[in-house]
């Protein structure tokens, strides 16, 4: 991976090099320095503080240098050919009006500290860069390798399909059970009524799907998310991991050993009070228990805040309902038919956070109780008015995201910074 990174011998300059991500053994997660390979050919190991990405953008000030003169002070032009030939166009800054644009190769720039200091700290080299540049990378896993026997994962990583595909493999290949959603592992449908326009569930109709059912299970993405796979781990206290499991985990992994997961966890996400992150709550000795996904809903490892609320979700927006497609066969023929309706995200995230009672109605003409004020809460997609019905408490989407990631029945409204 191309890089620009300080060298100790030129008084702190940034020069371009190459580094390598180890190959195998060494624990990204844990390592401060990498080797850079200078293009001056010069070799040293670099502080992680000490490196940027090889990005140049419009404005930047370096100082480039043409054939064997002096380096001057230049500014950034025009990056467009930077990213696939290295040369971009630069003006001088200490030639007047009359400065010359001209071209400059990488080999012929370097970068003064104190500008590094000024506009590249959003460009320092993270981990997820050094993940993303190796993520097409193949690993030969040893045979009859079954350190994740029995651990199921589920993994949300929208936007990094191939490291997903790759850390599928490893899981598998060391006897993980890859998951593809919460339904394949906890039941949270409910049952439709009024031709489509409402679906119900109680909390007796939640249970778990016996199925191949692991005796651990963890979720694994990159960051914290608002994604369904990532907040109904949280609302039932499943522990969520981050992507530097993966490679520090599997470098463990292919020497039939296992990296202690409780260091990997995520936030829950950001505190939409204080705006800082916050805990992800889970019971860590009961994790570390073994065998615990078939008391997941029984003995559960955190406190279910929605414990015996009732809530009535109104709209018909794919928040709140989902198609369930069903096949009908009939000989060595079958019938696609999708009619079927079911549960959305977050009526699901409300059963997982324990509430008793979860309606959902496309229009509060299908209400099936006598009166709207029977439920605890009424909740509407973001954007739409709430509308108070008696004590009924008329909350939306977005106050459930804040209880998943506190932990707690909030209040409402929720208090802004």
């Amino acid at each position: 991976m191309r890089v620009f990174a300080k060298r100790s011998d030129r008084r702190g300059w940034y020069f371009p090099g190459t580094v390598s991500v180890p190959s195998g053994g060494e624990l990204l997660s844990s390592m401060t320095s990498l080797l850079v390979d200078f293009d001056e050919d010069h070799k040293e190991d670099v502080d992680m503080n000490d490196i940027r990405k090889f990005q140049l953008e419009g404005g930047d000030n370096i100082h480039v240098k043409r054939g064997r003169g002096a380096y001057k002070r230049a500014e950034v032009l025009e990056p467009a050919e930077w990213e696939d030939h290295e040369k971009v166009y630069v003006q001088e800054l200490d030639g007047g009006p009359d400065a010359a644009d001209y071209e400059v190769k990488a080999a012929c720039i370097k970068i003064a500290e104190n500008d590094i200091r000024d506009r590249w700290n959003e460009r320092r080299l993270s981990l997820r860069a050094l993940f993303k540049a190796h993520q097409d990378r193949e690993f030969e896993i040893p045979e009859n390798n079954d350190i994740l026997a029995g651990i199921g994962f589920l993994l949300t990583l929208s936007d990094l399909e191939k490291s997903k595909n790759s850390l599928a493999k490893v899981i598998e290949a060391s006897g993980g059970i890859i998951y593809n959603d919460w339904p394949s592992v906890v039941s949270l449908c409910g049952t439709t009524e009024a031709n489509g326009h409402r679906v119900v569930s109680r909390t007796p109709e939640v249970k778990l799907l016996r199925r191949n059912m692991p005796e651990q299970l963890f979720c694994i993405t990159d960051e914290p998310r608002t994604t369904p796979k990532y907040l109904i781990s949280l609302a039932l206290g499943v522990p969520c991991l981050s992507m530097e499991w993966w490679w520090d985990g599997l470098y463990l992994i292919l020497q039939e050993d296992c990296a202690d997961w409780a260091v990997y966890i995520l936030p829950a996400g950001n505190n939409l009070v204080t705006r800082r992150p916050a805990c992800q709550y889970f019971n860590r000795s009961w994790w570390r228990s073994g065998n615990n996904v078939p008391n997941l809903l029984s003995n559960p490892p955190v406190e279910k805040p929605f414990k015996d609320k009732s809530f009535l979700c109104i709209g018909g927006s794919s928040s709140f309902f989902s198609d369930v497609r069903i096949h009908y066969f009939f000989s060595e023929r079958f019938i696609y038919h999708s009619s079927q309706r079911d549960f959305g995200t977050f009526p699901k995230v409300l059963l997982a956070m324990g509430a008793s009672h979860v309606q959902v109605v496309t229009d509060i003409s299908y209400v099936s109780m006598k009166s709207i004020e029977e439920f605890d809460y009424t909740v509407v997609d973001e954007g739409v008015e709430l509308i108070s019905h008696g004590e009924s408490r008329a909350v939306d989407i977005s106050w459930i995201k804040k209880c998943v990631i506190a932990g707690v029945e909030g209040p409402v409204p929720w208090p802004t910074a």
